[in-house]
């Protein structure tokens, strides 16, 4: 899938922000580790899993849908379903991700 115009540089933005997030708690982790304090480590460390956790659902997400990143854009900006009903959420970001690109397609060759 290529990205639309102007989209590559916003995903490696968010990308760079994530590994940025993410090096950030690593340091601290290793600091609290190196200062003899690892059980104060152990929460930091484990909210860094839990977004790595999650940017790997994310990136399954892309890989699996048809529009890629643009579905997880979808699926991000959905704030209405609880965590409950995270199927339904991927279905419906997945389902007008799809419907964007399918009329972004009908405009270009009209």
């Amino acid at each position: 899938m290529r990205p639309l115009e102007g989209q590559h540089e916003t995903w490696n933005e968010e990308h760079y922000k994530f590994n940025t997030k993410i090096l950030v708690f690593l340091e601290q982790g290793i600091k609290l580790i190196s200062s003899g304090s690892a059980p104060a480590a152990v929460p930091i460390l484990e909210k860094a899993r839990g977004e790595l956790g999650k940017r790997n659902k994310l990136i399954k997400l892309a890989d699996k849908a048809e529009t890629g990143w643009a579905a997880v854009d979808k699926y991000e900006q959905d704030d209405l379903a609880s965590d409950s009903d995270d199927d339904k959420k991927i279905w419906s970001a997945l389902e007008r991700a799809s419907a964007k690109r399918r009329k972004a397609s009908f405009s270009k060759i009209g």
